[in-house]
């Protein structure tokens, strides 16, 4: 016979009437249903106006995006093959030229004035890359 008034769950010992599996298959019922159910008519609207927006923000910003990517990457390409093919070479011996622990060699020309920047602060930065040769790879 059952007994109405025992908890569907006991804890010591561990054990599940059968109104305790009642109601977790209840549960479960729900919780799935709530995670796989078909989008209703409101929410179909806002994913679509959603992914069309996020459509248009690709196609404005996509290939600005990938030309900045590529300038990116060929000018990292580029001072690390300066740094590694003709690094050892490069004379720090020139009067204010600097060699970083990374082997990169620089020289400033023109010291900044004021502050110095903080984390939200826009800096201003003109650059000519060089190779040994003195061709010119970058600038600003």
């Amino acid at each position: 016979m059952q007994e109405f008034n025992r908890p569907p769950i006991e804890l010591n010992p561990f054990t599940v009437t059968p109104t305790g599996w009642t109601l977790l298959a209840l549960y479960l019922v729900w919780f799935s249903w709530s995670i796989f159910r078909p989008a209703s008519a409101e929410e179909a609207i806002v994913y679509e106006r959603q992914a069309n927006a996020a459509a248009e923000q690709e196609a404005a910003a996509g290939l600005f995006l990938r030309e900045a990517a590529g300038e990116v990457t060929k000018t990292i390409l580029l001072l690390h093959s300066v740094l590694w093919t003709h690094g050892s070479s490069i004379s720090v011996s020139q009067e204010g030229a600097t060699r970083t622990a990374s082997g990169l060699v620089y020289k400033e020309l023109l010291p900044g004035s004021g502050e110095a920047p903080g984390m939200e602060d826009t800096v201003v930065v003109h650059y000519t890359g060089k190779f040994v040769d003195g061709s010119v790879f970058d600038s600003s």
